[in-house]
């Protein structure tokens, strides 16, 4: 970029979206940390980010497969409720055809609608 002189527009600002439910139940972290697995559609990982888009703000969820990083569902929405979860999920699974059984979902804590996503996806 820098050869071309091409720059960024502006620099990243940092927002906090984990909001962890001290109360909440989870599931036992069955990855521990190791996110190196030994084939495709073993571990996925999931994370939203804030991004902040002309005078607004939108929140991206993304499902990746750690194997081989492709990330296999998105979407983008103006809020950080479950079903911007839901959908990334729903197109991580169709573009596997269906073929998840046996894939371990991590994601952290402040995952919006955890239980929810839980009784989707076992």
């Amino acid at each position: 970029m820098a050869s071309l002189g091409i720059v960024g527009v502006s620099p990243r600002l940092f927002k906090v979206t984990t909001n962890a439910d001290p109360s909440a139940t989870y599931p036992p972290d069955l990855v521990k940390r190791q996110s190196t697995p030994e084939g495709i559609d073993q571990l996925y990982t999931s994370d939203i980010t804030y991004l902040q888009v002309g005078d607004g703000e939108a929140y991206l969820c993304a499902i990746r497969d750690e194997e081989s990083s492709r990330v296999l569902g998105f979407s983008v929405a103006d809020h950080m409720r479950t079903e911007i979860v839901l959908e990334a999920l729903e197109q991580s699974v169709v573009t596997r055809f269906g073929q998840v059984k046996g894939t371990v979902l991590h994601t952290d804590r402040g995952s919006p609608g955890n239980s929810q996503i839980k009784r989707w996806w076992t």
